[in-house]
């Protein structure tokens, strides 16, 4: 039997409803900890990836911006010494 538009609609609601859990609990898990946590960085940009709604798309990326904005700050990324890498390759 065929499902009604009211069905339909419900059931979208639904599924979205459950991805934002998802998503919600990704970036949580992530923001808890980042290094223990970074498969789940790749569970949200598999969302952009698939085959979902232009709707779940625009919270992976709100969420994934959140995310990144939270942790890069506590990643220095430092310049490398010439001298010591010189150094070492003569060795």
């Amino acid at each position: 039997e065929p499902k009604t538009a009211v069905e339909e609609l419900m059931e979208r609601a639904a599924d979205l409803a459950a991805k934002k859990t998802k998503i919600a609990r990704w970036s949580s898990k992530v923001l808890e900890n980042p290094e223990g946590n970074c498969g789940h960085l790749l569970h949200l940009v598999n969302l952009l990836t698939a085959k979902e709604s232009a709707k779940v798309q625009r919270l992976a990326i709100v969420s994934l911006t959140i995310v990144f904005r939270d942790i890069i700050p506590a990643y220095r990324v430092a310049e490398r010494d010439t001298s010591k890498s010189k150094q070492l390759l003569k060795k």
